[in-house]
């Protein structure tokens, strides 16, 4: 079979350089003898292939070949043979005759250097490092280096790299190049100046930089000043710098600067932090002060931390600047574990984060303000419905990540509804106020929820809390629920309460000779619960729970069935 594909190859090949590209990338996993008459074909070709254009790739394919195999016999997987020396006579016969395009490889990421493969790894940065400086002789002391240097910039992979290499060897006549405007604007120009200034402030220090970040300011080159100033170690150092320069290089700076991974002093971690929120780049900022050291002794001011969550709340890049809602959440959490004792607003504006990011902090197990807060504040649980109910504001949003954003906030707003079991008043000293005190709780909500047109919503999600509320009589339901009833306070109030109830029972577990015996038990509880309530005049409450007694002994009987199908099937 290799055969057909090395004559099907052989034929259709012909001297097109991307062909044999493509060739030359798997050919190290073929048979030997298939790949030798593969790589000999390509040699007949040589000349006519590297004479066309796009022979670069074909180049740099018979390179990684021979890495491939130099890195095969360096771990042993193969011997030193015929394959070694035909791959590098491949390697040499399409080598571009143009010298810039002879190194231009050399500035890459990592330029897969044959001599580099039989080097340790520790090894390599030094050797490309010494490749590069002798590849860029010719380029130094040129009287044509402005013509030399924007053909080589066209031509090579990374232009930050080539900056780099340019930074350390420092010659004088490069900088001017650089700083001036001979070479052509664009993407590729400032990476260049971003790696020459990166390298030469190495040794140049404060100083140099000051001056060469002014005179690009000074060109109209902001932007790649800034740039240039991003890749460089933040601190104090980097930042009275841009401050010294002026011109609002600082404010194009902290607008840009993707992350600070640094070790940065809790002096560099504040200052950054407040320029990151002067910037509006708060999940920016969120990301460093969470990194803050808790056990130091100076913690950041609250009202700052407090800031910084607000303003993430509001962020519709938060996902993308941090990443995963895991990442989300834990940043949150650090972040809220930065206050200590928060009362009054502040307490208030503590819960509404964690309301809102109760989705990322429901992993960390980070809200416990805020559901010690819903029964006491008819606000907050108002605004955990409107969260939910408040559909056409999702869809509405014309931008895709403030669209996410609204998303979360449903999201939020249903975990809250879900997962507090609470009730109001539950601290109150005697029953009677206890039920005072739910009962005014449950009517500020709806009228809250009034206002915004959700009371319908209002009194599904009010149903679910009475379903749960504790009864002084020890009789179903509570006392505010059977006023409210009483009281006609909305129709369908009734019909939420017996749904409440019945979800409240969640999943069941039972034998299967155990037939409808729960059931049962719960139709009688609710049976007697309604002739109690009859008794005490609370005709609508007792219709609720006879109808919930029906329902179950609707459901003992078609367990009971199921029993005895299961006995004599």
């Amino acid at each position: 079979m290799m055969t057909g594909v090395r004559d099907f190859i052989l034929t259709h090949a012909e001297e097109v350089p991307d062909r044999w590209a493509d060739i030359l990338n798997v050919v190290g996993r073929w048979p030997a003898e298939v790949g030798a008459s593969v790589l000999d074909a390509m040699l007949e070709r040589a000349s006519a292939i590297r004479s066309r254009d796009g022979a670069g790739r074909a180049w740099r394919a018979a390179r990684e070949l021979l890495v491939h195999v130099l890195l095969s016999v360096k771990y042993g997987e193969k011997q030193l043979t015929d394959e070694f020396a035909r791959a590098k006579q491949v390697y040499q016969s399409p080598e571009p005759e143009d010298p810039i395009r002879r190194i231009a490889w050399l500035f890459a990421p990592d330029p897969q250097s044959p001599d580099a493969a039989q080097l340790e790894w520790q090894e390599e940065p030094s050797h490309y490092s010494k490749l590069r400086r002798v590849a860029l002789q010719p380029l130094l002391g040129s009287s044509n280096v402005v013509q030399m240097l924007s053909r080589l910039l066209h031509e090579v992979p990374a232009p930050g790299v080539l900056g780099f290499a340019l930074g350390e060897v420092g010659d004088d006549a490069i900088e001017a190049c650089l700083l001036g405007s001979e070479l052509t604007s664009g993407g590729a120009r400032c990476d260049l100046v971003g790696g020459f200034i990166v390298a030469k402030n190495n040794v140049a220090g404060a100083s140099w930089l000051t001056q060469v970040l002014k005179t690009l300011v000074r060109s109209g080159r902001q932007d790649e000043a800034a740039r240039a100033a991003s890749h460089l170690i933040p601190g104090n150092v980097l930042w009275d710098v841009l401050d010294a320069v002026g011109d609002g290089l600082a404010e194009v700076y902290w607008g840009l600067i993707p992350h600070l991974y640094y070790d940065l002093t809790e002096d560099e971690r504040l200052r950054a932090i407040r320029h990151l929120v002067e910037a509006r780049r708060p999940a920016t900022a969120l990301e460093v002060l969470s990194k803050w050291n808790r056990k130091s002794g100076a913690l950041p001011p609250s009202q700052l931390v407090l800031d910084v969550l607000e303003r993430s709340m509001r962020s519709s890049d938060i996902l993308e600047v941090l990443g995963d809602g895991g990442r989300v959440g834990y940043r949150i959490s650090c972040a809220l574990a930065l206050l200590e004792q928060p009362d009054g607003e502040d307490l208030v504006r503590v819960i509404r984060v964690e309301a809102c990011f109760l989705p990322f902090l429901d992993h960390f197990g980070r809200a416990p303000r805020l559901f010690r807060a819903l029964g006491e504040t008819p606000a907050l649980f108002s605004e955990a419905v409107a969260m939910v109910y408040q559909h056409a504001e999702v869809e509405a949003e014309a931008d895709e990540q403030r669209r996410s954003l609204s998303r979360l906030r449903r999201q939020a707003g249903d975990l809250i509804l879900r997962k507090w079991q609470g009730t109001p008043g539950e601290t109150a000293p005697s029953p009677g106020e206890r039920d005072e005190i739910f009962e005014r709780w449950c009517r500020d909500v709806a009228e809250e929820l009034r206002v915004k047109g959700l009371q319908d919503a209002a009194w599904s999600e009010l149903a679910c809390v009475l379903a749960r509320g504790p009864s002084a009589d020890g009789i179903w339901p509570c006392g505010p629920a059977r006023r409210f009833l009483e009281g006609g306070v909305h129709p369908k109030l009734g019909r939420y309460l017996y749904r409440a109830k019945r979800n409240l029972r969640g999943p069941v577990w039972r034998s299967p000779l155990d037939g409808g015996t729960q059931e049962r038990d719960l139709a009688s509880g609710f049976r007697k619960d309604a002739d109690t309530l009859r008794e005490k005049g609370f005709s609508r409450a007792a219709a609720v729970a006879q109808a919930l007694a029906e329902r179950y002994e609707s459901e003992a009987e078609h367990e009971d069935s199921e029993t005895a199908e299961f006995l004599d099937p």
